[in-house]
C-alpha cells in the first residue's frame, strides 16, 4: 500500500531567511509504519530526513523557490510529490555606515 497524505495536508513555511527557508508538513501515513520524506526545491532533489520539518539551506536572498515534499516507505511506495506556493528568501539588510 502506497503512503498517503490526509485530505488538504499541505506544505507550511514557518521560518523564512535570507539563505534558508524552514519546510513543515503533517506526517503521511502507511501501514509499514515506517516513512521517510523527499524534499525537492525547484525540482531538484536536496535531501531526505524522517522528520515532518526540513531546513533548506544554502539558498539565494530575494530569489523564489518552490517546495515539494514526497513520503516514502520501507518497500519503496511513494506519494506524489506535494507542492507549496513559491516562497521568496528574505534580501539581506544592508549594513549602516
Amino acid at each position: 500500500m502506497n503512503p498517503s497524505w490526509s485530505k488538504g495536508d499541505v506544505i507550511k513555511v514557518t521560518k523564512v531567511m535570507p539563505d534558508s527557508v524552514t519546510i513543515k508538513w503533517p506526517p503521511a501515513s502507511d501501514n509499514s509504519g515506517q516513512i521517510k520524506y523527499s524534499v525537492l526545491v525547484n525540482g531538484v532533489f536536496v535531501g531526505e530526513t524522517d522528520n515532518t520539518t526540513y531546513i533548506v539551506s544554502n539558498l539565494e536572498p530575494g530569489k523564489s523557490y518552490t517546495f515539494s515534499v514526497a513520503a516514502e516507505d520501507e518497500a519503496g511506495n511513494r506519494t506524489e510529490f506535494r507542492r507549496v506556493k513559491k516562497v521568496r528568501t528574505r534580501r539581506e539588510k544592508k549594513e549602516k555606515h
